[in-house]
Parts: structure tokens; C-alpha cells; sequence
């Protein structure tokens, strides 16, 4: 009998090769246990739990849909990255005059014929350049995700939207000079997230991100 860490790392692989039924199951199986986690991280900052419901489903099929495809060591690891992509995406939405992070996703989407794996006990062989460089592509973008929300948000304004650095520091309420610093500082801390992340895998990168 199948069990239920298998079952999901299953839907995840059939989902990577095109099933839709898949993405639906997934739904059902993490929805609810998403919804709790992060509205109980965002405590008064949080939406209703109906609204909160509707965006954690939203960014999850965002994320599976625009986000690099990707297999992970346990079932834990995959509640983990989705509920901190959904947190993410709500004060995304509260920050920015109600332009959901999830339109950046869709603008920017990560190679689609490769699949990242995110276990650091799997040995995968990559011998072209091309797949190093969708791995590194997609790696940053998970990476991303698991910065702290001040280093992150600097680094989506100024990279994936290619705001001027006196832009950044309007929306984020600091001069041009605060933002030109910030920047450079979080540049390093999402090398260093990437290196975790190819090195330990997905659960330590969460694990040294948790409050």
C-alpha cells in the first residue's frame, strides 16, 4: 500500500509530466494544512481564513504552474516551500497596491523541460551546460522565495520588475542610497541560499529560515 508521503511525491512527478488531474489531488491533499500554517504565521496581519483559503489555492497553482518544476526529499519539505510561497504572495499583494506577486511569475517563467530536485541525498547527472543553467535559473527563483520578506522584496523590485534604485527606495520607504545598500547587501544573501540549497537541500533551507 502506497503511503502518504509517496502518494504526494507521486502526484508531484505526474504533475511534472503534464498530468492536470494531478494538480487537483495535490489541492485537495495540502490546501487545508497550507491555509492553517500560514494563517496562523501572519496572526493579525492575516486575512479572513475564506479569503486566505482562496489565495493560498491561488499561489500554489501559480507556483506549480509558472514555477520551475521540481521534486523534493519528503512531503514536509513540499508543504514547507508552498506555505512560505503563499505567505510570501499575500503581503505581496498588501504591499503593492494589489498586484499579486503571482503576474511577476507568469512574466518570468522558469524553463519547462527540466525538473529540480531539491533532496541533497539524490545524486543527479547533468552533463550539458544547458541544464546547468536552467538548474541555476530555477534554483534562484526557489531561492528567492526563502529570503527574508526586506532582502526579497529589494531584489524582486530591482531585478524582476527593473526598477531604478530611486523607484525601490519610494515603494520601500528609504532613500536611493538605502535602497543602492540594501541591494547589495541581499545580492550575497541569495548566493548564499542558492549554495544551501544545492548543497543540504530544501529542508535545511527552510529550517534555517524558520522564526
Amino acid at each position: 500500500m502506497e503511503s502518504r508521503e509517496g502518494r504526494t511525491l507521486g502526484l508531484l512527478r505526474r504533475w511534472n509530466g503534464g498530468d492536470q488531474a494531478a494538480l487537483h489531488e495535490l489541492l485537495e491533499r495540502h490546501l487545508e494544512w497550507i491555509t492553517d500554517y500560514v494563517h496562523g504565521r501572519l496572526g493579525d496581519k492575516a486575512r479572513s481564513r475564506a479569503e486566505t483559503v482562496d489565495f493560498v489555492q491561488a499561489s500554489m497553482v501559480d507556483f506549480l504552474t509558472y514555477g520551475p518544476k521540481f521534486e523534493v526529499a519528503d512531503e514536509s519539505a513540499f508543504r514547507g516551500l508552498l506555505a512560505r510561497i503563499a505567505e510570501n504572495n499575500i503581503r505581496d499583494q498588501r504591499r503593492h497596491d494589489g498586484r499579486a506577486k503571482r503576474d511577476i511569475d507568469r512574466e518570468v517563467q522558469a524553463p519547462s523541460d527540466s525538473v529540480l530536485y531539491l533532496d541533497a541525498h539524490r545524486s543527479i547527472t547533468r552533463p550539458s551546460e544547458h541544464a546547468q543553467r536552467d538548474e541555476s535559473i530555477a534554483l534562484v527563483r526557489v531561492a528567492l522565495e526563502l529570503m527574508e520578506p526586506q532582502d526579497r522584496e529589494i531584489v524582486r523590485l530591482r531585478e524582476f520588475e527593473e526598477r531604478s534604485f530611486a523607484d525601490v527606495g519610494e515603494r520601500m520607504e528609504i532613500s536611493e542610497d538605502a535602497a543602492r545598500m540594501r541591494f547589495s547587501r541581499a545580492l550575497p544573501k541569495l548566493a548564499e541560499k542558492v549554495a544551501l540549497l544545492r548543497n543540504s537541500g530544501l529542508q535545511s533551507a527552510l529550517d534555517e529560515g524558520a522564526d
